[in-house]
């Protein structure tokens, strides 16, 4: 899944140069293997919802119109998520625990697949047991969700952007697999790089995206699809050299 990032405002008011450079992101990403672009859609501060369904509707008409990648919206809106399946889109991400009680409603409706990721940042989940706190909290979004009337096989569960360089989230990816034993497919996101990141940093985050999938991760959300594709099919060989491993000890 490539992060294509929030909808510039442009996008509510015809064409610019902003909101071609965000169309030619999301031509990169498929470029390099995505094969879901995931749109951002919330806006903060004054803006209004009117404004953040606008900016939804037309970046997604215009990703549909243009690559065969499915898309998700990342918003916290029904409203807005009305309109983005209207337009094109496949999936919805909820980052705030499906507050807007009409969310999943929306989502089973259109017969949609539901990512459920960590409300807050993972390293919040502070304690004893991080990751349990993790796996509880998106284990009852799962379940709300199945309520609602969505198929297991389309419940996502979002870890929320595990960063290796804080203890807590790091607790969070090393016990992944306690995650992936819920029964719901794992999403794993991978931290947005920042300006002036030292090589460490990204090689932190690739061995992190190698230890999620190893620990059962499906789908991993990324700026960066080029090296999560290569990462994820060096792991799929390993992990397929494992298992068969296995078979021939049974």
């Amino acid at each position: 899944m490539g992060i294509v990032g929030d909808v510039p405002e442009s996008f509510s008011g015809g064409r610019s140069g902003e909101a071609d450079d965000y169309l030619r992101r999301a031509e990169g990403l498929v470029a390099d293997g995505a094969d879901t672009l995931d749109v951002g859609s919330i806006v903060s501060g004054a803006a209004t919802e009117a404004l953040e369904l606008d900016r939804t509707v037309a970046a997604v008409a215009a990703l549909h119109e243009r690559f065969d990648a499915a898309i998700s919206v990342r918003t916290e809106s029904a409203s807005v998520l009305q309109a983005g399946f209207v337009a094109g889109a496949v999936a919805a991400h909820d980052t705030s625990g499906f507050a807007d009680p009409d969310y999943l409603p929306t989502a089973a409706a259109a017969g949609a697949s539901v990512i459920a990721s960590h409300p807050g940042p993972v390293h919040h989940a502070v304690g004893p047991d991080p990751s349990g706190a993790v796996c509880g909290v998106l284990a009852d979004l799962a379940r709300r969700a199945e309520a609602a009337g969505i198929p297991s096989g389309r419940v996502l569960l979002g870890s929320g952007a595990l960063d290796p360089t804080i203890a807590s989230s790091l607790a969070v990816l090393r016990n992944l697999d306690s995650l992936s034993g819920l029964g719901w497919s794992v999403m794993l996101s991978a931290p947005a790089p920042s300006v002036g990141d030292s090589d460490d940093a990204a090689f932190a985050t690739t061995a992190a995206l190698a230890l999620g999938i190893g620990q059962g991760a499906r789908v991993v959300r990324t700026h960066d699809v080029k090296t999560a594709r290569r990462v994820a099919a060096v792991m799929a060989r390993l992990l397929e050299a494992r298992d068969a491993t296995r078979i021939e000890a049974a």
